[in-house]
């Protein structure tokens, strides 16, 4: 038996995270990060990208959590890093504007 099999192979027990959406567990790996230290399981994944696709954005200027500028929408409560702007959406980020 391999030891991705073996009943008494504990390695990987630590490796089951609480869901920050709706506080289900689900193991690591099949689990989505939401950037800010929390997961996601599939489901709750799934349905957040779906709300991310279908919303018509209204961005507002932030910094991530490493102080990388970013954009987050009002509405669905995404945050997109500006350098991520090209390969989702084919444009850059809206431009910043001065306080």
């Amino acid at each position: 038996m391999d030891d991705a099999t073996d009943p008494d192979d504990d390695e990987g027990a630590d490796d089951i995270f609480t869901c920050e959406a709706c506080g289900n567990p689900s193991h690591i790996g099949q689990m989505t990060s939401c950037g800010d230290g929390g997961w996601m399981c599939p489901a709750c994944a799934a349905d957040a990208y779906a709300a991310f696709k279908a919303c018509s954005h209204a961005w507002t200027a932030t910094q991530d959590e490493w102080g990388e500028d970013a954009h987050v929408c009002e509405r669905c409560a995404h945050l997109v890093c500006d350098a991520d702007f090209p390969a989702l959406f084919g444009h850059t980020a809206p431009e910043r504007r001065a306080p």
